[in-house]
């Protein structure tokens, strides 16, 4: 068993989703990340939606599988919005649900689901370092929405192998002076924790750069990380370049995330930058990460 690597893929249209599964494939990538915008798609979509990604990546013989964008309740909250209000957060649920309910059983789908949880956020209200009783309110929020999820999950796909992965988050309102509380390795960890295991972490690479976290911290604290989002900022905002290393700070012991078999990672890289990669160069990213390695800014291919 190898780990695999691959790239991340919006829904614009059929014929551009094809273009960038191709150009994933062609560089070397052995597995696609969709993210489909749930608040597009009303129930009788996510069918199609899955079946359209189904569809273009078996042409590439690539297993894909789903990182769910802005579920939204009818509050409007999105997903990483998730508050405390139980009806909005069953709604939220209910979406990734359906989502869940469309794959099973699908040929070409990979076992991985990934959430962003909930950002520090209650009530639609950005929390700040200061109010840790509002903190602790949005981790319970946390807590209780990954372990209604998981029980829709149980609910649809019983012993089978499928498994939750909760996303480190950014530090929201960093570039406008704020005072943000991202969730903390070790809040992820209790979270976890509180789900017994059957929630395990999706460590965003490029989000630690805003957080001023290291990978190492995560090793250390032994977070049961199974997948990576590979992706480089300049710490102001989370701008998802390719991860040149020039560009990656905090990243010691990354290479042993890269080199373990049995995890996936995924180049999570805006759709303008990946369109404007020369093909050449994206494959040398990719090879520079199969090997171990995050690629050089310096030899880069324009």
């Amino acid at each position: 068993m190898q780990p695999m690597f691959g790239g991340a893929v919006t829904f614009r249209s059929f014929q551009e989703m094809e273009v960038l599964v191709g150009m994933y494939s062609d560089a070397g990538g052995e597995i696609i990340m969709a993210k489909p915008k749930m608040h597009e798609l009303d129930a009788n979509r996510i069918e199609d939606t899955v079946g359209r990604f189904l569809e273009v990546c078996g042409k590439f013989n690539m297993p894909v599988f789903f990182h769910p964008q802005e579920a939204r309740s009818e509050k409007g909250y999105r997903e990483w919005l998730v508050a405390n209000d139980k009806k909005d957060m069953e709604l939220i649920v209910e979406s990734y649900a359906r989502l869940m309910q469309a794959l099973k059983g699908k040929k070409g789908t990979y076992p991985l689901f990934i959430t962003h949880g909930g950002r520090l956020h209650v009530n639609g209200r950005q929390i700040n370092g200061k109010d840790m009783e509002t903190l602790e309110e949005a981790i319970s929020g946390t807590k209780q929405y990954l372990e209604k999820l998981y029980i829709a999950k149980m609910n649809i796909f019983g012993n089978e192998e499928f498994i939750i992965l909760l996303e480190n988050m950014p530090a929201p309102g960093r570039n406008k002076g704020e005072e943000p509380v991202p969730y903390s390795v070790e809040q992820i960890a209790e979270v976890i924790a509180f789900l017994n295991g059957n929630v395990e972490a999706c460590l965003d690479v490029g989000h630690l750069q805003m957080t001023e976290e290291e990978v190492m911290r995560y090793i250390l604290a032994g977070v049961p990380i199974r997948c990576t989002h590979l992706h480089g900022n300049d710490t102001t905002d989370d701008q998802h370049f390719l991860p040149y290393g020039e560009l990656m700070k905090r990243v010691e012991g990354l290479g042993k995330f890269l080199l373990d078999d049995k995890m996936v990672h995924i180049l999570e890289i805006r759709r303008s930058v990946l369109r404007n990669t020369h093909p050449l160069e994206l494959k040398r990213v990719i090879t520079s990460l199969k090997n171990g390695r995050l690629p050089s800014l310096q030899k880069a291919i324009i």
